[in-house]
């Protein structure tokens, strides 16, 4: 699978995921996908008060402070990927917020088992469109961890891919989010 899957709490096995529903501006030249993170870009629609989010991008893949995961999109006539929004041509997407989750997601390369519990972040290729599906284009860069702050996600586990290699997926949460408290605004 491409890009960030929900996987759990980090209180439970539930999936609860604090589902919020933003707008993506006709602006935003990227297709987001399901499975892409986006952040906040500083505005909202002027009739119905609703946050715009972008997608997080490979020009500033080490940001700090991501909105969520997208989990969902509405379906519109001019879209007619109900698997994201194309680049361009606005709409809306459900993000999942809930900086307590854990997402699921494949890696660039092996990531060491030394490397748990230390910082990661993630490569945003652009997410591409195969037939009526959109696929995300984000997965963990498994050769950046590090022991730093300023890195996106924090790792939790390493996981088997299809192929059965441990390391080529990894369980993340966000390292800090825009849903945090006493965070700098965006």
């Amino acid at each position: 699978m491409a890009g960030f899957q929900v996987s759990s709490t980090q209180s439970s096995n539930s999936t609860g995921m604090g589902i919020k529903r933003y707008e993506v501006p006709a602006s935003e030249t990227a297709n987001i996908a399901i499975g892409d993170i986006v952040i906040l870009n500083g505005t909202s629609n002027s009739l119905t008060g609703l946050p715009q989010v972008i997608r997080a991008d490979a020009v500033n893949p080490f940001i700090t402070f991501m909105t969520g995961v997208v989990v969902g999109a509405d379906f519109d006539v001019t879209n007619l990927y109900t698997t994201g929004v194309t680049g361009s041509s606005g709409g809306f997407v459900y993000v999942s917020i809930d900086p307590d989750l854990y997402f699921d997601a494949d890696a660039d390369a092996t990531i060491p088992e030394a490397a748990v519990g230390q910082n990661i972040p993630f490569i945003a290729d652009a997410s591409t469109i195969t037939g009526v599906l959109m696929i995300s284009g984000m997965q963990l860069d498994g050769s950046a961890h590090a022991n730093t702050a300023t890195l996106p996600f924090r790792i939790i586990e390493l996981l088997r891919d299809s192929a059965g290699v441990l390391g080529n997926r990894a369980r993340v949460r966000m390292n800090a989010s825009t849903q945090s408290t006493n965070q700098v605004g965006v």
